[in-house]
């Protein structure tokens, strides 16, 4: 259950470096096009026909840019439970706000898995950017991504509930599961906590479902939380999904809780996890 690897944080600050002597911002970028000092970059025009026009068009230099931002997010995927050192989160922020969506889109994954709580102001000026309507080229991906990113971030640090809304704990590192349930969540006006630990599955309380990768969680973690289950008078019924694809008979398991509220979905199946928390969401609300 321990999926940590160690990370070449040198190769991430290779890419920055690139990044770093390449980037011009969505803002600066935007300003450029409004007033005429560069011409707007479209899928219709070719690098080589933009570079005849504009030698030193910010856009040239995307591929460049692209390429290390892909690198910094191969390397955060290694251990998406470890952030990146203070230093490179900092410089990581500095380029967050590349005119190059696909940039932005990559920075903004890298920091769900690496990110901590130093990400969080970057990131929420990043989803207002990515909504400003006198920006070009802004991006709904980028957008979603960022959303993630940021409640990952957020319980990294000194982390407050807020109140009187129903939660969903979900411990995963498919940002796209992530993203998915953000729009569930948002539906049902509920919150999605984005758990590191299994000993939340003790400590956070009453929640409307847990979704957990075993794989995620650090071995003694999940044998407390089994252990928990054990010593309840009464089993517990709170639902819980289970998505790393490992389908054992509950008893080996070791897990006291009814059959009835264990669900084995695999995290390959987005839209099937997220219709049983709406399905839960919604009985929820009827039961309100």
């Amino acid at each position: 259950m321990d999926t940590s690897h160690p990370r070449d944080e040198q190769v991430v600050i290779d890419a920055l470096g690139v990044i770093e002597s390449l980037t011009v911002s969505l803002e600066s970028y935007s300003a450029l096009v409004a007033d005429g000092s560069v011409i707007k970059k479209t899928l219709l025009i070719s690098d080589e026909a933009l570079a005849a026009r504009c030698p030193n068009h910010p856009k040239l230099h995307d591929g460049a840019k692209m390429n290390a931002a892909d690198t910094i997010l191969d390397v955060a995927g290694q251990n998406p439970m470890e952030p990146f050192s203070p230093e490179v989160l900092a410089r990581i922020h500095g380029v967050l706000y590349d005119c190059s969506g696909a940039v932005r889109h990559s920075l903004a994954r890298a920091l769900f898995y690496a990110g901590d709580e130093s990400s969080m102001e970057p990131l929420q000026r990043l989803i207002e950017q990515e909504t400003r309507a006198d920006l070009i080229d802004t991006s709904k991906m980028v957008y979603r991504y960022a959303r993630a990113a940021l409640g990952r971030c957020e319980t990294r640090g000194n982390y407050y509930f807020p109140q009187g809304m129903p939660r969903i704990l979900v411990i995963s590192d498919e940002i796209d599961l992530v993203c998915d349930l953000l729009d569930v969540t948002d539906k049902y006006g509920a919150h999605l906590y984005q758990s590191h630990s299994a000993i939340d599955l003790i400590a956070l309380g009453d929640v409307v479902a847990q979704i957990v990768d075993r794989n995620l969680c650090d071995s003694d973690d999940w044998a407390a939380y089994c252990e928990f289950l054990d010593e309840l008078n009464e089993p517990q019924a709170m639902p819980l999904i289970l998505i790393d694809g490992d389908i054992p008979v509950p008893k080996k398991m070791g897990i006291n809780q009814p059959c009835k509220s264990i669900y084995y979905i695999s995290k390959y199946f987005p839209q099937v996890i997220c219709g049983q928390v709406d399905t839960l969401l919604a009985s929820e609300k009827r039961g309100q």
